[in-house]
């Protein structure tokens, strides 16, 4: 007997379902006797009870899979950092390890800046450090890499809520957002560091020219000084948020308030996300000679300085 490589099910006749699939996939390992399963499952409910009472249900499902992922994830990864801490250089070597199985983690690995940034997110302490707990490993892999859009927005709520009185206040929202601006001042720099040795690299080139050393300054320059004008504005975003998000108006955000706000306008809190600061590395950025001077003063100067092409390379 052939063994089948996948399996394809459909329900019928369900009160529950309109319609039901499910789809198993087999992939063979290298230990005889032994495979990968792949698994989908895919059903539309007949009614919104039904879809409220399986919500609940799913709930707990999703709840049993991250523990099982935690569980799974330390037991085969057993060099469990120092006194449960994992510092910058034991990350970006597990992401280095994990990344044939995940490609973020792959781009994570490779890009100094990017690991970073979202080293710094994982984190879920109000008080920054220098190191991650497994947990807090786990999890931010587990909602990068496997994460629904719900799980990823509760994910957010806890960490911004960091009384976890369930109720997020002004003061907390406006913390959170300067913690990643802050984060993303650092960020950028070093994307342009980075970006300015691959072109180096490829055009083999050992060292900049003045000029170009004076495009890459006013890049940074230019760079800070919209990060200082952006983080003024938080208080307006965080009015903003709160025009949206606080449906009874008591001043407080609480989680079903949080996840319709995100549902509606994703826009409001994306820089606070994983996938947030991994869209900001991957942005397109072009560094030009900035000249605010008069004609005369061109004139005088001579030709503009040359400016050197910083475009990011983590571009979709």
């Amino acid at each position: 007997m052939i063994r089948p490589n996948k399996i394809v099910t459909k329900a019928i006749d369900s009160p529950t379902f309109k319609r039901i699939e499910s789809e198993w996939i087999f992939k063979p390992c290298s230990k005889p006797g032994s495979c990968e399963i792949d698994f989908k499952v895919t059903f539309e409910v007949s009614s919104i009870l039904h879809a409220n009472a399986i919500q609940l249900f799913f709930d707990d499902v999703a709840l049993s899979q991250l523990n099982a992922f935690i569980g799974r994830a330390r037991k085969l990864y057993e060099s469990t950092p120092r006194n449960g801490k994992l510092p910058y250089g034991g990350f970006t070597a597990a992401c280095m390890a994990l990344g044939e199985e995940y490609e973020d983690l792959k781009d994570i690995s490779e890009s100094a800046a990017l690991a970073g940034a979202v080293f710094s997110s994982f984190e879920t302490s109000a008080t920054p450090k220098e190191w991650l707990s497994m947990d807090e490993f786990v999890v931010g892999v587990y909602l990068m890499t496997k994460g629904t859009f719900e799980q990823k927005a509760l994910s957010l709520f806890e960490i911004v809520n960091s009384t976890g009185d369930g109720k997020i206040t002004r003061e907390e929202l406006t913390c959170a957002m300067q913690r990643r601006i802050c984060a993303v001042k650092k960020l950028f720099p070093k994307l342009l560091h980075d970006q300015v040795q691959i072109q180096m690299a490829n055009e083999q080139v050992e060292a900049l020219s003045s000029s170009q050393d004076a495009a890459v300054a006013r890049g940074v320059q230019a760079i800070e000084g919209l990060m200082e004008e952006v983080e003024k504005e938080i208080p307006l975003a965080v009015n903003q948020i709160f025009r949206e998000a606080d449906l009874d108006q008591d001043d407080y955000i609480r989680e079903q308030e949080w996840l319709f706000a995100w549902q509606a306008h994703p826009e409001f809190v994306e820089l606070l996300t994983i996938d947030g600061m991994k869209k900001m590395a991957q942005w397109a950025s072009v560094v030009n000679t900035i000249d605010d001077d008069t004609d005369d003063d061109d004139q005088k100067r001579g030709p503009p300085a040359q400016s050197l092409d910083t475009r990011l390379t983590y571009v979709d």
